[in-house]
Order: structure tokens, then C-alpha cells, then sequence
């Protein structure tokens, strides 16, 4: 078995592993932090047909729960959109909760199927306040976002957010491989990381949309590339990862880059601007 993701579900009972189609769900002893399996009934779900787990569409990545731990949404891994999950908090296992929901990336007319995904690995973030999923894929580079109402069901808004591999812009051309989105705690801004580039948005608390900064308060570049602030010491951010209380945004490096390769960046979020500055 080759595990490819590992996450503890909320209240830390349980960790999920990934390998390949199947999830493995483990209980997490809370005082000594030991893992037991308790067997394929009521420990792993699995897209493969033949499996003995119970049965769950193939998935992106692992899903993202909300905080009382009782729903969970995912990246298909079949079709270009999200899967809605109910989760049994005292078991960890997934059950579907609707059939997957397509993204929408234009403004027209909704497609009845969704299309096939673009190819690349899609990354989906909750936003804190679980009103809203926002999924990016490294192919098209774009951020295509979903509503969640109260009663955990999606809706996909139309429309993109950030770069797209398609874009005139000259901001995003030549750049590739836009990463997961990550949301500032109070859910009043938003970061990206798209190829050299890392992006500041403010975020509509109430339609969700993400709306990239103005001027050099709009990004960081690892190049020369105006109107962007260009980092001092790092090349070809790879990762990007906001701090709990949402002050700083630590970004590390390509690796095997040109120096100064294999670097961790700490960028401080500004309060005035409520960007990073490096």
C-alpha cells in the first residue's frame, strides 16, 4: 500500500489515509494517540468496484470537513466539480450527500453534465465560515467557487477568480500551476500562489467572489513584473501556507531550484493593506 495523504478529522478522532482510490479510516486513541483499523465495514471507503469498503466516488484529494465535523466536501476526481459528504462524527466514514456539482466557469448557461476535469490536480478550500468551497487545478490555473448554504448544500457561482492558463492579462502570462487557495480567518482576504506569483485577494463575505488587489497591494513576483512587489530572496514559490491566526504567510521554494533555492519565506500581513510584504 502506498499512502499518498494523511488528515485527522475534526475533534482529532479519527485519520484518514489515502491510498490511491481507497480511504482508510483509523481510530485515534485521544490520550496515548494510538491507530487501530476496525476492519472493512467500518473502516475504509473506496471508488474501486471490487472492494469490500463501502463505496464512494474517486475522489481529488481528501475531503475538507466542516468544523462540527458532521459534512465534508471533496475535488472529484471524475468529473470537473465538488462532492457534498455527510459524516458520521463518531466513525469518521462518508456517505454521499447529492450527486457531485459541476464547476461553473462561465457566466452562461449551466451545463445539465459536467465536463471531464482538465487533467491536472484539483485542490479544493472551505472558506472559515463554511459558506463557500473554492477549487483550483494546475492545469487551468483558474479559481472556480461554490456556495454552501445552511444546510450544507452546494451551488456552484459562475464565473473565475485569479489567473487563468487562457488569460490575456499580462499579469498571468507565462505563469502556470495555480495552487490550493488559502483564506485568512476572519475570511476577509484570500492568497494564491500561480506559477512565480503569489496573489492577494479581498473576499465578498457575502457572494464569496475573490477580487485580486489593487496595484503592487495585488501580489508578489519572483520577477521583475509590474505593478508587483518582487521578493527580495526566494525563486519559483512552490507552497504557501497561512499561520492559525492568520498573520503571517510562510511560502517555500521549488525544490532544486536556482539559488537561492530551498527557501521558507515568512511574509507578515500588513493591516493597512492586508497583504504580505516581504
Amino acid at each position: 500500500m502506498s499512502v499518498d495523504a494523511v488528515k485527522l478529522t475534526p475533534g482529532d478522532r479519527q485519520v484518514l489515509v489515502r491510498a490511491g482510490a481507497t480511504i482508510y479510516v483509523l481510530r485515534r486513541d485521544g490520550r496515548t494517540g494510538a491507530l487501530r483499523w476496525p476492519g472493512n465495514t467500518r473502516g475504509c471507503m473506496s471508488a474501486y468496484p471490487h472492494s469490500h469498503c463501502r463505496r464512494i466516488p474517486e475522489l481529488g484529494e481528501l475531503p475538507q470537513y466542516t468544523r462540527s465535523g458532521r459534512t465534508a466536501y471533496a475535488p472529484s476526481a471524475d468529473v470537473d466539480g465538488v462532492v457534498p459528504f455527510r459524516a458520521d462524527p463518531s466513525t469518521g466514514l462518508l456517505s454521499l450527500a447529492g450527486d457531485p456539482v459541476c464547476a461553473r466557469r462561465t457566466t452562461g448557461r449551466a451545463r445539465r453534465r459536467c465536463p471531464f476535469p482538465s487533467g491536472g490536480s484539483q485542490m479544493l478550500t472551505l472558506s472559515p465560515d463554511s459558506r463557500n468551497l473554492y477549487l483550483s487545478d494546475t492545469v487551468r490555473d483558474e479559481i472556480v467557487g461554490f456556495a454552501v448554504d445552511r444546510l450544507g448544500a452546494v451551488s456552484a457561482v459562475p464565473g473565475t477568480y485569479g489567473c487563468s492558463r487562457e488569460s490575456s492579462d499580462p499579469l498571468c502570462q507565462d505563469e502556470a500551476i495555480g495552487w490550493q487557495v488559502e483564506i485568512t480567518p476572519d475570511g476577509r482576504f484570500a492568497y494564491q500562489i500561480d506559477g512565480g506569483l503569489v496573489l492577494a485577494f479581498s473576499r465578498d463575505r457575502n457572494s464569496g467572489a475573490l477580487n485580486l488587489l489593487p496595484g503592487a497591494g495585488g501580489c508578489l513576483s519572483d520577477s521583475p513584473k509590474p505593478p508587483c512587489t518582487q521578493f527580495r530572496n526566494l525563486h519559483d514559490p512552490w507552497r504557501a501556507r497561512l499561520s492559525t491566526d492568520g498573520r503571517q504567510l510562510y511560502v517555500g521554494s521549488a525544490v532544486g531550484s536556482s539559488p537561492p533555492g530551498d527557501t521558507l519565506v515568512v511574509l507578515a500581513r500588513t493591516d493597512t493593506a492586508a497583504r504580505p510584504v516581504p
